[in-house]
C-alpha cells in the first residue's frame, strides 16, 4: 500500500464571537474523511484574539490586523484555508495579500463588499435581535445565535447548554464583540480572484447571510460552488459529513 499523501497544514477560520470549540466533532471528521483518501495533513482551528483561549485579549477591528496576527502565531505556511462567516473573510484576505502562502482556498457562507450589499450580508430582521442581544445575558445570546445559524432540527437545550458554558468560562468582551463586527463591515475584498484554487461553499437555507452572497462571489471569481439544499449557516454542524467529503473531494481534484 502507497504511503499516505502529505498534505499543507490545513486551517479552519471561525467567525464572529465563534471559537474552536465551535467546529464541535467537525475536525476530527475531516481527519477521518482524509485518512480514509490517503492524505494526511494536520488540522488546526485556531482562535481569533479575543475569543475562546485567546479571551483576555482585544480583536482587531480590521480583517488585515486578523491575518497578521494569524501569520505571526501560525507562520507563513503554505496552508489550506477553511473558512466560516467571518473566518471566509480573513481566509480571501491572506490568500489575496500573500498569494505563496495558500495552496487551496474554501468560502463556506462568506460574504463581502464589493460582490454584496449590506442587507443581503446580514439579514434586515437579524441587526435590531443582534444588538438587542449583544449585552444579554449568555444564556439569551447563544439561544439567538443557535436559532439564527441552526436549522430546527439542529437546535438542542444540550447544544445550548455547552454554548452558555462556553459563553461564560471565556467571555468575549463587548470592545472585541464590537471590533470583529466593525472589521466584517469595513471589509473590502479585491475584484481579482485569488490565485490559488478557490471553492465557494453555501447552505442553501442560511438565515443569516442570504445565499446570494455565495453564488455572486462565485460568479465574479469564477469559482467552483458548491451548494447545500437543506442546511443553514452553520455547515459545519449542520451538515459535518457532507462538509468534509466535499473538501476532501476538492483538495483531491487540485492537490
Amino acid at each position: 500500500m502507497p504511503p499516505a499523501v502529505e498534505l499543507n497544514p490545513i486551517l479552519l477560520l471561525r467567525g464572529w464571537m465563534r471559537d474552536a470549540r465551535h467546529w464541535e466533532t467537525f475536525p476530527g471528521m475531516l481527519e477521518q474523511a482524509l485518512q480514509q483518501s490517503d492524505l494526511q495533513g494536520q488540522v488546526l482551528c485556531p482562535d481569533l484574539p479575543g475569543n475562546g483561549r485567546r479571551f483576555r485579549e482585544t480583536s482587531p477591528a480590521r480583517i488585515e490586523e486578523m491575518v497578521q496576527d494569524y501569520r505571526h502565531k501560525l507562520g507563513h505556511g503554505p496552508f489550506i484555508l477553511v473558512g466560516l462567516s467571518m473566518g471566509g473573510m480573513i481566509a480571501s484576505a491572506w490568500a489575496q495579500q500573500y498569494p505563496s502562502e495558500v495552496r487551496q482556498l474554501f468560502l463556506i457562507n462568506s460574504s463581502m463588499q464589493p460582490f454584496a450589499k449590506p442587507w443581503e450580508r446580514l439579514r434586515p430582521r437579524v441587526w435590531p435581535r443582534l444588538l438587542t442581544h449583544l449585552k444579554s445575558p449568555a444564556e439569551k445570546r447563544e439561544r439567538l445565535i443557535q436559532n439564527l445559524t441552526l436549522s430546527p432540527q439542529n437546535r438542542s437545550e444540550e447544544r445550548l447548554a455547552r454554548w452558555v458554558n462556553w459563553s461564560e468560562s471565556h467571555p468575549v468582551s463587548t470592545s472585541s464583540t464590537l471590533n470583529q463586527l466593525r472589521a466584517a463591515a469595513r471589509f473590502h475584498a479585491r475584484k481579482t480572484p485569488p490565485v490559488c484554487p478557490t471553492t465557494i461553499i453555501s447552505g442553501e437555507q442560511d438565515q443569516l447571510v442570504n445565499p446570494i452572497c455565495s453564488h455572486r462571489l462565485a460568479k465574479a471569481w469564477n469559482a467552483r460552488h458548491e451548494r447545500h439544499p437543506e442546511a443553514g449557516h452553520d455547515l459545519p454542524l449542520e451538515a459535518p459529513e457532507w462538509l468534509s467529503q466535499t473538501l476532501v473531494k476538492k483538495i483531491l481534484e487540485f492537490r
